[in-house]
């Protein structure tokens, strides 16, 4: 197979499966608007790419030794823990009002660290070990697959912002402040999960 495509196919394998970092996406899209919610959707494209460029280098083979992963599982709850309570603390205001105030770099800053310390990301990746190696095997295949996966998941993160954009209008303002609230439940619960899974 292309390893272009490989990567494309890679990267949306990461991307699209609903989990916090997609939660997170669509939360701060409804309460802060579009371009928030495309500039925090760059970061975990951003971290993805990280995953493979270090993976096929060697450089998490870390990732083995269940003492390691437990660590990073705990440490990347506490993270989703983190956003979870700042998405329920957040006030209530319209998306338009927000934009104006939110810095485009900040955003994919964290979107790239919630990224690269999900314990789920941590899991896609570190089980996709054997592939990688086999794409670091093949002359210059690493970058090419790593191209892939940043376009694979900057399409989702396209697709997801301009879905939402299209269709916030058609959602009263009531139900846009209850989903923020609910995204804040859904990331708490994530983050247990997570620290439960790391523990146990």
């Amino acid at each position: 197979m292309n390893l272009f495509l490989y990567g494309v196919l890679m990267g949306l394998g990461a991307a699209i499966p609903f989990g916090p970092v997609n939660m997170e996406i669509t939360r701060r899209n409804l309460h802060y608007g579009t371009r928030a919610g495309i500039a925090f959707g760059l970061g975990p494209c951003l971290a993805d790419v990280t995953y493979l460029v270090l993976l096929g280098f060697g450089a998490l083979t870390l990732l083995k030794y269940p003492s390691i992963l437990r660590t990073l599982g705990v440490a990347g709850s506490l993270v989703l823990a983190w956003y979870g309570v700042k998405a329920l603390r957040a006030k209530s205001a319209e998306p338009a009002q927000h934009e104006r105030n939110r810095s485009f770099f900040r955003e994919i800053f964290s979107g790239y660290a919630m990224t690269l310390l999900s314990p789920y990301n941590v899991l896609f990746w570190s089980s996709i070990l054997a592939q990688i190696a086999l794409i670091s095997a093949e002359g210059n295949g690493l970058f090419k697959a790593a191209g892939g996966v940043l376009a694979g998941s900057i399409a989702w993160v396209f697709f997801l912002n301009g879905l939402l954009h299209y269709t916030r209008h058609k959602i009263p303002v009531k139900i846009v402040k209850s989903l923020n609230f609910l995204g804040g439940i859904i990331l708490l619960a994530f983050a247990a999960f997570g620290i439960i899974k790391a523990l146990w």
